[in-house]
């Protein structure tokens, strides 16, 4: 095989530079593939990793490539892994973003050493770099108002076929549920027990890690559910279904994540309700839990989080608390009105 050398960066720290093979190895002996396919268990997981890694070689390579197969694995030591955190650091990446980064080059590393491509030691010193510290705030995601979800849901009520009572449903399992978009998709018919006792459902949700969670289904969410299931009818399958453009059930087929998508952002553009994510509707749920009293470890447990930390991530009562307290603050500005301020600033009396 034919390697193509390539320069890393300008730096005394790394004299030699990775390569990168023109041709990735067999996947029987290619330690991403390998780390892909056997250490993760998910579709979303594999998606979220393969594109951190492509990261890694972005950097890795000052952007000769994008595909982690084409790395030398067996030779990225310490040097390198090491100055792949302080570039990304460098680039302005969150921490969070360095360390599923890094994390997926020590798993594709790890690969390597199974594979005998590495030795321990070569393996241990390869591995041995710090995480990145510090956090960042979140800049995008947003929690919908009450107003917001009521006009949501007229907007799907306002449909009369499959279709609306359908996305009535999907919106009720993701801000009643919490329930990520792959989630919704891959629900069974057979995951959903309709009364598991006091006129409560139950739904057995299959999320990140393959780790399995069993999410109460109340109220509202339970009636949008059971308005859905009586137009989708009783064929066992995925619990979510296509409509056709006639409005009919299309029993052979199962939603996609982009289907949820689109379906959201239609009935958004409906509702005349702001932009906002699928995710945002699990966010609205967890922080409505926890502006509802309820306990952040039964929060965490509910929402599939593996850590409490990831909840608190989504708490939005420490920022309300902060604006109320700066709202405390009084100065004394008497505001100018409309008045134009010249661009020369002699005439302000300013040097």
């Amino acid at each position: 095989m034919t390697n193509l050398p390539v320069a890393l960066v300008d730096d005394p720290v790394v004299s030699t530079a990775p390569v990168v093979l023109l041709e990735p190895p067999a996947p029987e002996r290619c330690p991403v593939t390998l780390y892909l396919l056997n250490d993760l268990t998910t579709v979303v997981s594999r998606r979220g990793m393969a594109s951190n890694l492509r990261r890694a070689a972005r950097v890795l390579t000052s952007g000769a490539t994008e595909d982690p197969r084409q790395l030398p694995w067996s030779s990225l030591g310490n040097a390198y892994v090491a100055r792949l955190r302080a570039l990304l650091i460098e680039q302005g990446a969150a921490p969070s973003t360095v360390n599923a980064t890094l994390a997926g080059v020590k798993g594709v590393l790890r690969q390597a050493w199974r594979l005998g491509q590495l030795d321990s030691d070569a393996f241990l010193r390869a591995v041995d770099v710090k995480p990145a510290r510090g956090s960042r705030v979140d800049r995008t995601g947003r929690v919908l108002t009450t107003g917001e979800q009521r006009a949501l849901f007229e907007a799907c009520a306002d449909d009369l076929t499959a279709a609306g009572a359908r996305d009535a449903a999907l919106f009720a399992l993701a801000l009643g549920g919490g329930l990520r978009r792959d989630e919704l998709c891959s629900l069974a018919l057979s995951d959903y027990d309709h009364d598991h006792g006091e006129g409560v459902g139950r739904l057995v949700v299959s999320g990140k890690g393959n780790k399995e969670r069993a999410v109460p289904i109340h109220n509202g969410a339970r009636d949008a559910l059971a308005d859905w299931l009586r137009g989708r009818g009783e064929v066992s399958g995925a619990l979510f279904l296509p409509v056709n453009r006639g409005g009919r059930v299309v029993a052979s087929d199962r939603l996609t994540g982009q289907a949820v998508a689109q379906a959201m952002a239609k009935r958004a553009g409906q509702a005349g309700v702001g932009r906002f994510s699928p995710h945002d509707c699990r966010r609205t749920y967890v922080s409505t839990l926890l502006d509802n009293g309820a306990d952040i470890a039964t929060v965490a447990a509910l929402a599939g989080h593996a850590s409490v930390e990831t909840t608190r991530a989504y708490d939005r009562r420490g920022e309300r608390a902060a604006v109320a307290a700066a709202g405390t603050i009084h100065l004394p500005y008497t505001s100018r009105g409309q008045v134009t301020l010249s661009t020369d600033n002699r005439s302000l009396g300013w040097p």
